[in-house]
Formats: C-alpha cells, structure tokens, sequence
C-alpha cells in the first residue's frame, strides 16, 4: 500500500519525470543495464500502534534513493522527489514527514547517492 502510494506520487511529478524516466522507478532492486539517472524506493520499518479497543494505525519509515552520475542533475531530481513526497497524504494516511538524508558516491558505478528518509502514520 505505501509503495503504491510512493509511486503514485513521484509520478505525478512531471518535473521529475523530466529528469527521470517513469520506467526508471524502482521498488528495492533497479533492473539490470538501467540507465542513469534512477529512482529506487524502499520500505525500511513498520511499528503498529494499538490501543484497548484494538489497531490503531501503524508507522511506516521508508527511503528513497536517487542515483546519477551528474551531481548537479543528482541535486534536481533530489529536490523534486523532495516535492513530490513531503507533507503530501494519501486516502490512508498522514501527511509524509522527511526524517532524514544521507549522500554519497559510489566508486565501483562512478554515480553519486541521495537517500532521502520519510515517516508517514497509516490510519486505516
């Protein structure tokens, strides 16, 4: 369900999709031979949360990766996945908080790394 609603929403972004082709938004493992720029997405915890009368809602932690071998086009996408995802919600949450990021580059690719890190409460 959070994955659908990740996807759902990067893309609806059109400014991303300029940067990243649609077909190159991944959930946990990018395909074989894809392309840079990429997009990978993964589901990281899930703690429910219950009260006397029974579930309560759960909250989901998950990241998103951005990949390029260009920085600066690292830093577009970046900021539009940015757009795309914090303090929007679905029909069955709440509003997604960013929590986190972490950079890097990766020698054996030659690409640089964002991972963005989201919050968002399921309430039914």
């Amino acid at each position: 369900m959070i994955g659908e609603l990740i996807v759902e929403l990067l893309k609806a972004n059109p400014a991303l999709l300029v940067l990243v082709n649609a077909d190159n938004i991944f959930p946990y493992v990018v395909n074989e031979k894809t392309k840079f720029p990429f997009i990978v997405y993964n589901i990281e915890s899930l703690e429910s949360d219950y009260t006397k009368d029974g579930w309560a809602g759960d909250l989901c932690s998950f990241s998103i990766i951005s990949v390029s071998d260009d920085y600066a086009n690292l830093q577009a996408i970046v900021a539009q996945v940015r757009e795309a995802i914090e303090l929007k919600n679905g029909d069955n949450t709440q509003r997604i908080i960013l929590s986190g990021m972490l950079e890097g580059f990766n020698l054996d690719e030659e690409a640089f790394m964002n991972k963005l890190s989201f919050r968002v409460k399921i309430t039914s």
